[in-house]
């Protein structure tokens, strides 16, 4: 005998995340849903697996305009950062990414940490260009380093 089951992870040699499979009653009953891996493919379980997919996709559409505003805003902007310094220029501390994200909400940008990508630590006073990557799409932009 089979049983339909929705997958809550992928499986390996099975299915995707999401995807309703057929599985033997055994393997369903036995190992896929105690450990947490799949629900009964009832229509409830279909319903709560449906609206998680579309707060998923709306979140992701939201996530996404918000990158194509953020990096148009960008290219046009540099966002300056205050920081402590040395006579001679450095930094006392590196800038992370946080303070980043910070200087650019005070210029009502909304820009997700993880987005931001620093290719070296910035220890330095100065222009410094980093980049916004968002699923395969980068956008360039400009910070300046000024001492406090």
């Amino acid at each position: 005998m089979s049983m339909k089951v929705i997958l809550l992870q992928d499986v390996a040699k099975l299915g995707r995340r999401h995807t309703i499979v057929n599985v033997a009653d055994g393997r369903g009953m036995n190992q896929l849903i105690p450990k947490g891996l799949a629900l009964p493919a009832t229509a409830e379980n279909l319903k709560k697996v449906n609206a998680q997919n579309e707060k998923t996709s709306k979140s992701a559409s939201l996530s996404e305009t918000r990158f194509h505003e953020a990096a148009a805003a960008l290219k046009e902007l540099t966002v300056t950062i205050e920081a402590q310094a040395n006579d001679q220029g450095h930094l006392f501390e590196s800038i992370k990414v946080e303070k980043i994200v910070a200087a650019l909400s005070a210029h009502n940008l909304t820009v997700d940490a993880h987005d931001i990508v620093i290719a070296s630590p910035i220890k330095a006073v100065g222009e410094h260009v980093l980049s916004l990557s968002h699923h395969g799409k980068t956008a360039p932009f400009t910070i300046n380093i000024v001492a406090k």
